[in-house]
């Protein structure tokens, strides 16, 4: 009986994404990039070759203002401005199964991109990935949510005037 050996990784959903300026709860300024991270490990119960992933940005996100941080391996990064995808490819990256080394097992990309200059208000940004794993079948990320703003004062403006006081009342002098 032969065996089936293969590359596999379930992503345990690993895509997040962080502020890179100012921020209040999951609301940073649009005029801030956005940092995304995706992570992979293999799972399966042999080396992967190749690994690519493919990432479909937000609509309200600019594609030209991508930037590549870093990556575990070596990596070929494409991005077409027209569509906003971003493909990146690790060719030969020989990663082994989990199984035959844990920390081996496991890479990363992280790079940021700008939300569109031309936003308004508060705006909610989706974002996920798709990755490849040799001849598998794609593994989808989980949706890394963010919300972008002109004014962080205005998303926290709710819980200000929860704890406002104001007095005395009636007054016709000054006011606390």
């Amino acid at each position: 009986m032969d065996t089936v050996v293969c590359s596999y990784d379930p992503n345990d959903k690993k895509k997040k994404v962080e502020p890179t300026g100012d921020f209040y709860k999951d609301y940073s300024l649009i005029k801030d990039p956005l940092q995304y991270t995706i992570r992979f490990q293999n799972e399966g119960s042999y080396k992967a070759f190749d690994i690519t992933i493919i990432d479909t940005l937000d609509q309200q996100l600019d594609p030209s203002t991508f930037e590549l941080l870093a990556s575990s391996h070596v990596v070929e990064t494409t991005v077409t401005t027209d569509s906003g995808i971003v493909t990146f490819i690790f060719r030969n990256i020989d990663l082994p199964a989990r199984s035959v080394d844990t920390l081996g097992s496991q890479g990363f990309v992280t790079f940021t991109v700008q939300p569109d200059s031309s936003l308004s208000g508060p705006v909610s940004i989706d974002n996920k990935a798709s990755i490849y794993f040799d001849f598998n079948p794609p593994i989808v990320t989980n949706t890394a949510m963010w919300h972008v703003t002109d004014d962080l004062a205005i998303v926290n403006a709710d819980e200000i005037h929860e704890d406002l006081s104001i007095y005395p009342n009636p007054t016709t002098g000054t006011l606390f």
